[in-house]
């Protein structure tokens, strides 16, 4: 990151030193590389600040999609847990037992046995 934060300059400095490099190999008189070294090194400069504002930018949205994925893992991890444990405590809950003895017929049927007792 903390190249990101001098790209601007290195930028300036390194084509600067280019367009001088390049001067004195044309024969360019001192004054005219001067200016010229100048000039590009606060294009570059300005170019560089425009590449590091859209790296800064690019690095926070892969931060922020990056901890965002995290956070949604998190949150499924939490609900399998939820789910599995609330299985698990209705499993716990079920009485499976066959002998039961609270079964009471309906008396309706008590009462037509009576009354074909009877009519007999």
């Amino acid at each position: 990151m903390r190249y990101i934060q001098t790209l601007p300059l290195l930028m300036a400095l390194a084509s600067a030193l280019l367009s001088g490099i390049l001067g004195f190999i044309k024969s360019t008189p001192r004054k005219e590389i001067i200016m010229q070294m100048a000039m590009v090194m606060v294009v570059f400069y300005i170019i560089g600040l425009f590449a590091r504002s859209s790296l800064i930018c690019a690095v926070e949205q892969i931060e922020k999609k990056r901890k965002e994925r995290e956070e949604e893992e998190e949150r499924r991890k939490k609900q399998e847990k939820e789910e599995k444990e609330i299985e698990e405590m209705i499993g716990a809950n079920i009485d499976l037992t066959a002998g039961d003895d609270s079964f009471n017929p309906l008396p309706v049927a008590e009462f037509i046995k009576h009354e074909l007792r009877n009519d007999n």
